[in-house]
């Protein structure tokens, strides 16, 4: 499998279809990271393979994503001509939908994930880490310390999971290290 699709941009059906667990992709800026992961979990999402959960660290960018001016879907409407809202489902989550008006995923913050009581994730088969190592001179919290604590298992021994994206953890599936 080519990383790297013909166009020059990231390959992420490819990447997403060779079956890990995690998919960590580090890269500079303008490879199709978030435009081509994003437009992959729309479309799963509409063809009804699952609903996403787009994470960010801090609570203070999900709330500046759930505003439409912000949404991380513009772009990629802009493109194909697609309609994907933004609206407030809680005080901690936003949720993106179809034109209509069908539940595609959820924005949730890493910083108060771990505080939500009654979650059933159930239906959510990807979640996109956005941005997921901090800036220089970012504040770390405690919670931020070991951010897999709140996605899935400890990572076998000798790995280090932090990941930009990630599919629910299943022992039967292959890990990557």
């Amino acid at each position: 499998m080519d990383i790297i699709a013909s166009n020059g941009y990231l390959n992420v059906p490819g990447i997403i279809g060779a079956g890990f667990t995690f998919n960590i992709i580090l890269s500079g800026r303008g490879v199709g990271k978030t435009f081509g992961f994003l437009k992959q979990l729309r479309e799963d999402a509409v063809a009804g393979r699952g609903r996403f959960a787009y994470l960010r660290r801090l609570q203070t960018q999900i709330d500046i994503c759930g505003k439409a001016e912000f949404n991380p879907f513009k772009r990629l409407d802009q493109v194909y001509h697609l309609e994907t809202p933004v609206k407030a489902i809680s005080k901690y989550s936003s949720g993106f939908y179809d034109a209509d008006r069908q539940l595609l995923g959820v924005g949730v913050a890493l910083s108060t994930f771990g505080s939500l009581r009654g979650f059933d994730g159930s239906d959510i088969v990807s979640i996109l880490f956005e941005e997921c190592i901090p800036k220089a001179g970012e504040h770390k919290r405690a919670s931020m310390e070991r951010p897999t604590d709140h996605i899935a298992e400890p990572a076998p021994r000798g790995c280090h999971r932090h990941p930009a994206l990630t599919r629910p953890c299943s022992r039967e599936l292959p890990l990557s290290c």
